[in-house]
């Protein structure tokens, strides 16, 4: 919404429709930059499946990448989304895969 600051939080000295604008248009922002990181994840996921000769590579290689991916009980690969740094000593029960901490907010 124009006039209306995108990323900062709703003021709440204001009247609550004014924070309702406030808080649709920090949403409205949130969901874009997801988009976009959504995006740019599947371009690297792509990338990094694909050696210099543009030749699919093997899992391994994937897994090994820069972003952490786990294997579900199906046994296919998915990226871990919101993972900060792996936790100490702590592996699912399921697939032995080690657990990950979630990132958070100061």
């Amino acid at each position: 919404m124009p006039g209306i600051p995108q990323d900062e939080i709703p003021d709440l000295n204001c009247c609550l429709l004014y924070q309702q604008m406030q808080l649709m248009n920090c949403c409205i922002s949130r969901k874009k930059r997801r988009a976009i990181a959504a995006e740019s994840l599947e371009s690297l996921i792509r990338e990094s499946a694909c050696d210099a000769d543009g030749v699919p590579s093997s899992t391994e290689r994937i897994i090994s990448g820069s972003f952490p991916s786990a294997r579900i009980s199906t046994g296919d690969l998915v990226v871990r989304l919101g993972a900060s740094r792996q936790t100490d000593n702590l592996t699912m029960l399921e697939t032995g895969e080690p657990i990950y901490a979630p990132v958070t907010q100061v």
